[in-house]
């Protein structure tokens, strides 16, 4: 009766870990943005969000590119391949998505 309670907890433990290790490693999966110096890095489950806030922003080629990469790599489908998890662009625009992720208080690494 005592081993089965040690495997019991045994198990218990093990479990509770590799459910850790899942959260860290798969439910926050990180998408880098970066100028070529500077990079941020924001949670995949804020890429939908600030590609949203993108879309508010002045319309171009370079915020479409953006806005389809972050959208893309979130909910990939048949048309459009799951998009690499960074992406490189210009300081200005670098710049301007820092500052919607600190005023939206979008999770960074």
């Amino acid at each position: 009766m005592l081993r089965i309670k040690w495997i019991r907890k045994l198990l218990k433990i093990l479990s509770n870990n590799y459910l850790k290790v899942y959260n860290e490693i798969i439910l926050k999966m990180l998408f880098e943005i970066t100028n070529g110096i500077d990079s941020i890095k924001i949670e995949e489950k804020f890429c939908v969000p600030l590609e949203l806030e993108i879309n508010l922003l002045k319309r171009d080629q370079e915020w479409n590119r953006i806005g389809d990469h972050l959208y893309y790599y979130t909910y990939p489908d048949a048309n459009h391949p799951k998009s690499a998890a960074s992406i490189v662009v210009g300081e200005s625009y670098f710049n301007t998505i820092v500052s919607i992720i600190n005023k939206k208080k979008f999770n960074t690494n």
